[in-house]
């Protein structure tokens, strides 16, 4: 009894210390929440300037790329992702201030490499807006890496912080998967929107008007060029794209017509464009096989079989029995064009050298029907091959876009163009992990100068 009386004072005299202490933790944590509070309205100014002007630079990129609705879009989308994630990431490592800083980190990255992309755009070949994005986020982490280093709560907290900085991170992979799906989506709708429209323009058209209009379209478009008569010959340049329901493969045509006809300069006779595209059907002739007839029949009465030259690109699907997809964009199937058949209507010309460049899948299925020693033939896949970049977001296939690209085919001799375009398909395609096309060549003997001189 005695010893239970006599501890009841010490309990009594502990009870102020214990109260002092606990009354100096209140008042300290008020203390650090004030200070928090008002650390946080200090960054606030900053954290608005810097998104502001990390979209305004994206806009200005915006107003000078291929694609600015899309840009636009991503101005606003992509600053807002990392201020979601610096949310997330402050919430779990339960501090206002570091979801602030984090986000000014990541704009203020966003804002300096939209700058440099800008420039970039005036002054040189310009970063891709899904580039630029992986190169932020790969920006943004390292700066929220480094904040987290200079953050002495890191060393107590560190499961807390790691878990911070993966939050953040895939915040950043969120912004780059936000931009690539916005492109795509957006590029695809507008594809399709085109195609519904070229369709609906075909549509339109009277079908007894499309087909009654196709022979003088071809006299039109057929017209011989005034090229002097030379030793080395004429060239007639016939640039064919088959496929109507992508845009793709008349832009590849268009292209082809240009570096060829630069290449063979004022030795060019004819340069004539067939497409089954809807964007001009009463302005184009159709890609058909009466249409290359007609061409030929024009090509027959005036070249000079013993040294004029023919040169055919084509581009479209393909398929292994050298047959080229042919449809118009609502998609109504027309007479294939093969290999055999274009061989006999090139023979109707007579004129033995020929240049002929298939760019599709299995286009060397097209050689065999082809070569003979008065022909080139090059194909952007091996028979049994595909080959890649038919999608309708990008300007040319892959083949059209390392073959023109620079000026190889215009300025150097064709066995260089191709055998750097070959290198560059091997190159990418290695690098994407898939198939390689394998592009082929055959250069018939008589053909041998054509294929080795440098154009004048």
């Amino acid at each position: 009894m005695n010893a239970m009386t006599a501890s009841v004072p010490s309990i009594t005299k502990a009870s102020p210390h214990v109260e002092a202490e606990s009354s100096c933790e209140v008042t300290e944590d008020i203390a650090d929440d004030e200070a928090d509070i008002a650390y946080s309205r200090s960054l606030l100014a900053p954290l608005v300037a810097t998104w502001f002007a990390a979209v305004v630079l994206r806009l200005l990129c915006a107003a000078q790329s291929e694609e600015p609705w899309i840009e636009v879009q991503l101005a606003f989308e992509v600053p807002a992702v990392y201020v979601m994630a610096a949310c997330l990431a402050g919430w779990i490592y339960r501090s206002v201030p570091a979801a602030l800083q984090l986000a000014k980190h990541a704009l203020s990255v966003m804002a300096a490499v939209t700058l440099v992309r800008l420039v970039l755009m005036q002054f040189g070949p310009a970063l891709d807006v899904v580039d630029t994005d992986i190169i932020v986020a790969f920006g943004a982490c390292i700066n929220a890496l480094v904040y987290l280093l200079m953050n002495r709560s890191y060393f107590t907290n560190r499961l807390r912080s790691v878990l911070m900085l993966i939050a953040f991170g895939l915040g950043a992979v969120a912004s780059v998967w936000t931009a690539e799906l916005n492109m795509k989506v957006t590029l695809y709708a507008l594809s399709q929107g085109a195609e519904e429209q070229q369709a609906r323009e075909i549509e339109s058209i009277a079908p007894d008007r499309l087909w009654q209009s196709q022979h003088g379209l071809v006299e039109q478009s057929a017209k011989l060029l005034s090229a002097a008569s030379s030793e080395e010959g004429r060239v007639y340049l016939i640039a064919v794209a088959p496929d109507g329901t992508q845009e793709l493969f008349v832009r590849e045509s268009r292209r082809a017509l240009e570096a060829f006809g630069s290449r063979f300069g004022d030795n060019l006779r004819m340069s004539v464009l067939l497409s089954n595209d809807g964007a001009s059907p009463t302005e184009v002739p159709l890609a058909t096989n009466p249409n290359l007839e007609q061409i030929a029949q024009v090509i027959a009465e005036d070249a000079d079989p013993a040294r004029d030259m023919l040169a055919v690109y084509l581009t479209s699907h393909g398929s292994e029995d050298a047959a080229l997809s042919t449809y118009l964009p609502d998609y109504t199937a027309l007479e294939g064009i093969t290999a055999p058949r274009l061989r006999s209507v090139l023979a109707k010309t007579g004129v033995a050298k020929r240049l002929v460049v298939v760019s599709a899948c299995y286009s060397g299925s097209w050689i065999a029907p082809l070569a003979s020693d008065d022909s080139i033939v090059i194909t952007a896949a091996r028979k049994d091959r595909t080959s890649y970049g038919c999608d309708d977001s990008r300007e040319m296939t892959v083949f059209a876009e390392m073959f023109f690209k620079g000026d190889a085919v215009e300025t150097k001799p064709l066995e260089h163009a191709f055998k750097e375009a070959r290198e560059r398909i091997a190159a990418d395609e290695a690098g994407m992990a898939i198939t390689p096309s394998e592009p082929q060549v055959h250069v018939g003997k008589n053909m041998r100068g054509v294929w080795e001189t440098q154009p004048e």
